[in-house]
């Protein structure tokens, strides 16, 4: 029996509902509730796969405790350098504009930027068609790859997922993938926090998350999509402006720093980032 009144009948009626017919597990409700409660962002990752060189390093350095990102390969590049230059309303280089999107790693407060404590899916790693989760575990600082002259975009993290996440394990989510099409170096996958923490809650040795689904287990993934992702967000405003920015990112249109902010003033934007849907 569903105890409500007034405007959260609606609502609190669909979610009884639906958890009666299908489960709170299959809804993933009750842990995104947790996760909110929690203040945990979550966000997506793309590094470097130019060579086997740079992807090996790269794979070092984050078992090492260091996320590198490219695009990083003067000082002037350094996101803190950046901040006190957008707070001054100065205008960057055409160098440090090349940071395109990365202003999101830095050390600014709100969920608009990284914070210690958020998990990060690093897409490709340690392979094609694999991620893995870190957590970050300390603030954003720079230092060029002396080898490389480049990734000079650095957070501290732990990794969580040792082996990688395959992307077709029964446990990822079918909008997860879906997500992981954008093109962008660094987006927010908040919706899927959930999803993220019931893979390292799951008890699963690090070699049995490296296994992909059956084809049966990927139908069963899209319809559990279809029953519990609110059908507001296909195609609403939400999903169309995240479809958007990784638009933007992939044609290089748009600002060099942050969605909605004009190229020549380089200040990220202060409000919250939109919720990757590509």
């Amino acid at each position: 029996m569903v105890k409500s009144s007034g405007e959260d009948f609606v609502p609190d009626w669909a979610r009884m509902f639906v958890r009666d017919k299908f489960g709170s597990a299959t809804t993933h409700w009750d842990k995104l509730e947790q996760m909110e409660e929690m203040m945990v962002n979550c966000w997506a990752m793309r590094t470097s796969r130019d060579s086997e060189k740079q992807r090996r390093f790269l794979l070092n350095e984050l078992h090492e405790g260091r996320l590198r990102q490219g695009w990083g390969w003067d000082d002037s590049q350094d996101l803190r350098r950046l901040g006190v230059l957008w707070a001054n309303g100065d205008t960057p280089s055409d160098v440090q504009n090349k940071v395109n999107g990365h202003w999101r790693m830095g050390n600014g407060p709100g969920d608009d930027y990284m914070q210690v404590g958020d998990l990060v899916a690093i897409l490709n790693v340690p392979g094609d068609g694999f991620f893995t989760i870190c957590r970050i575990t300390g603030d954003y600082y720079f230092g060029i790859a002396v080898e490389f002259g480049d990734f000079g975009h650095v957070r501290s993290v732990e990794v969580l997922t040792p082996n990688g996440v395959s992307n077709d394990h029964p446990l990822v989510h079918a909008g997860l993938r879906r997500s992981f099409r954008c093109q962008s170096r660094l987006w927010n996958i908040k919706d899927y926090c959930a999803c993220l923490d019931s893979i390292l809650q799951s008890g699963l040795a690090p070699e049995e998350l490296t296994l992909g689904s059956t084809p049966v287990g990927r139908v069963e993934s899209v319809v559990s999509e279809l029953i519990t992702e609110p059908l507001g967000l296909i195609g609403g405003p939400a999903w169309e402006g995240s479809a958007r920015e990784c638009a933007g990112r992939r044609v290089g249109a748009g600002p060099a720093v942050g969605p909605g902010v004009p190229v020549s003033s380089g200040r990220p934007p202060h409000r919250r980032p939109a919720r990757a849907r590509c």
